[in-house]
């Protein structure tokens, strides 16, 4: 019997800049900037942006295994 697949939910730009502490601007900058940020794309929606929970979780981890080096 297989497991059911989980699913990753999608975050809203609200919700992002909530967990983050950011400006719709700055958020705007690092989508604008993922070259040098390294923030995840987001999933455009009816014109809105959402982002994968994952995708923020690794931005994250990685975030801070840089400020603990």
């Amino acid at each position: 019997m297989s497991s059911p697949i989980q699913a990753d939910p999608l975050v809203p730009a609200r919700q992002v800049q909530a967990e983050f502490g950011v400006t719709a601007m700055t958020l705007w900058r690092w989508v604008a900037r993922r070259d040098t940020t390294g923030f995840p794309p987001p999933i455009k929606i009816n014109k809105r942006n959402y982002w994968r929970r994952s995708a923020l979780e690794a931005f994250k981890a990685s975030h801070e295994a840089e400020a603990a080096a």
